[in-house]
């Protein structure tokens, strides 16, 4: 073996060593990634349950079409602070919800289960606050909105069914 044959296996050696050091990167990089996706879906859930404070109530009232119709505005929620901050709070239960459909459709798991993210937008498609939320929002998060109409859908398809009909 002359010379020109060690550094042609040392450069094999470099290069190997070279791929697996990427290769380490590219496996601690994922785990980083899904750990802040984590950090990220329970930071979300927990802002779900701050309080709504008196500023965003006074927000809301300053740009109320930024929650939902001026239409609905005027009617329902123009003198009434009780439901702003319901309004408020569907607001951040919708944003929440989004995340979770848009973590289930990129393939990404869960680690308290998928499974809740329909079970909690089924829960809440029944109150009128969150349908009127899920109007405004539709654009904002198309794949969700539909998502939301299909269980409003089925959701009319069981309340009319003849097993409920009494």
């Amino acid at each position: 073996m002359d010379i020109g044959d060690l550094i042609q296996l040392a450069n094999v050696i470099v290069i190997m060593i070279t791929l697996l050091v990427l290769l380490w990167q590219t496996v601690i990089q994922n785990r980083l990634a899904k750990a802040h996706l984590l950090r990220d879906r329970f930071e979300m859930y927990w802002r779900t349950y701050e309080p709504v404070s008196d500023q965003e109530v006074s927000e809301f009232h300053l740009k109320p079409t930024n929650y939902i119709s001026q239409e609905q505005y005027d009617t329902l929620y123009k003198n009434d602070d009780k439901a702003i901050r319901k309004s408020i709070m569907m607001a951040k239960h919708y944003e929440y919800l989004a995340f979770l459909h848009t973590l289930k459709n990129m393939g990404l798991s869960d680690p308290l289960g998928s499974h809740w993210g329909e079970l909690w937008t089924e829960f809440y498609i029944a109150d009128e606050e969150f349908r009127h939320i899920h109007e405004s929002y539709r654009s904002y998060y198309p794949e969700f909105a539909k998502f939301v109409d299909a269980l409003m859908a089925r959701s009319i398809l069981k309340d009319t069914s003849p097993t409920n009909v009494v």
